[in-house]
């Protein structure tokens, strides 16, 4: 798992807000944990024919709240906001679900 996060570009920036804020290692492995499944589950639901429109917009909108909060909670208020100043454009896709 270590060297999947190391040679993940995904990994590093959640790693650098951690180091900022002088968190533990093993909080950015989590926050990329929680990324990392956040957009699994997020292509599935926007792979399945079966949802409707609006149903796959409203889950992938409450895909994205969960997110945050975990990102929230694992980082903190203002870990995830310097997380989402450097790499925070992913989260977007599922606010702009249309």
């Amino acid at each position: 798992a270590a060297f999947e996060r190391a040679t993940d570009g995904r990994y590093e920036p959640i790693y650098r807000v951690a180091q900022r804020l002088e968190l533990p290692a093993a909080t950015a492995a989590l926050a990329y944990d929680i990324r990392r499944q956040a957009e699994e589950t997020a292509n599935r639901v926007q792979a399945d024919k079966s949802f409707a429109a609006e149903e796959r917009w409203a889950r992938l909108r409450a895909i994205g709240a969960e997110t945050r909060q975990s990102l929230s909670a694992t980082l903190g208020p203002k870990g995830l906001a310097a997380y989402e100043k450097i790499d925070g454009g992913w989260m977007q896709q599922f606010m702009s679900v249309k």
